[in-house]
């Protein structure tokens, strides 16, 4: 059974437990952004402003379906409320630990950027869409078929920006502003003032277009990833293979927007293939693979990458 929606704002608090009871794949995500004059209970792209006595509700109700494990994100302003929540949900949490209905909670914080945004709202009405400023797009894949479930961000475009993407989805859901698409790829958007460009990420495929000159009739178009890969040329001596530095990859598709590709996995060879790079000009930060006495390094590279288009990238062995 589902859990009916009000929309609140999250704070992540970090704290973890020992599991016990119910399995990990049996647990429920609550996400629960803390702001400056609201606390809003975040699912997908839908968020209810709550009360306390309204948080407990959800988290006990959640509780007794399966496991379940809160997450709370704090704006920039919002400690002071979260101090008054911690004093309601901590008892509960424990409460709940004991009877092996949760592993615990975890609490951090959102960025700058998205504070900025959180902070603005004071209630309920503050979350919903003014479907006269909305956008109201289709998100099709190259064969002009619905993508559903594609994750649409809004994005500004006078200062320079960061987005984290992890395996073709948004790392940090929390810290932007988007919208899910439906089964039949459409979505509902409204954009903040300062919010000039629209990105769209699956795992299927990637797009960013400024806002500028589309229409409710404009269907974004997702373009294939692009992908990076590193082979071996040498023999592994040890079983073990640690990475002593990650793997830094920085895509840059238009002027001062970043996306930072987020755990690119690295095999006990060497080798690694990262599958969800955002087409642009791509940056490789020197990495240093540790292994058996030898050091992987890859120089510093810049590359610019086209949608579909594969690089190997060359290494040095060092002993």
């Amino acid at each position: 059974m589902s859990l009916p929606l009000k929309l609140g704002v999250t704070t992540c608090l970090l704290v973890l437990c020992p599991a016990k009871g119910a399995g990990a794949e049996d647990e429920r995500a609550l996400y629960f952004v803390v702001a400056k004059h609201a606390t809003v209970w975040v699912e997908g792209d839908k968020q209810e402003v709550l009360d306390v006595e309204r948080l407990v509700e959800i988290v006990e109700q959640a509780a007794k379906e399966s496991m379940v494990y809160c997450h709370f994100r704090m704006t920039e302003a919002g400690a002071e409320r979260y101090e008054k929540i911690q004093r309601f949900f901590w008892p509960l949490r424990n409460k709940l630990y004991h009877q092996g209905r949760t592993r615990g909670a975890s609490v951090s914080s959102v960025s700058s950027r998205a504070s900025r945004r959180w902070d603005k709202i004071r209630s309920q009405q503050d979350c919903e869409i003014d479907e006269s400023r909305a956008l109201a797009f289709k998100v099709t894949d190259q064969d002009g078929k619905p993508v559903s479930g594609a994750q649409v961000v809004l994005l500004p475009q006078e200062q320079p920006v960061g987005v984290h993407v992890c395996n073709g989805r948004l790392r940090d859901p929390l810290d932007e502003h988007f919208a899910m698409t439906n089964e039949s790829g459409r979505f509902t958007i409204q954009p903040q003032v300062d919010e000039k460009l629209i990105a769209v990420v699956h795992p299927t495929g990637f797009t960013i277009r400024e806002i500028d000159g589309l229409t409710n009739e404009s269907a974004l178009q997702v373009e294939s990833w692009a992908t990076i890969r590193l082979g071996t040329r040498h023999e592994r001596t040890e079983p073990s293979f640690d990475v002593d530095s990650p793997l830094k990859i920085s895509s840059f598709p238009l002027p001062g927007m970043a996306f930072y590709v987020w755990e690119t996995v690295v095999e006990q060879d060497g080798s690694f293939v990262q599958r969800y790079v955002p087409p642009g000009q791509v940056m490789v930060q020197n990495a240093f693979l540790i292994r058996a006495g030898e050091t992987v390094a890859i120089d510093n590279t810049r590359i610019q990458l086209l949608p579909g288009q594969e690089f190997e990238l060359t290494a040095k062995i060092e002993r």
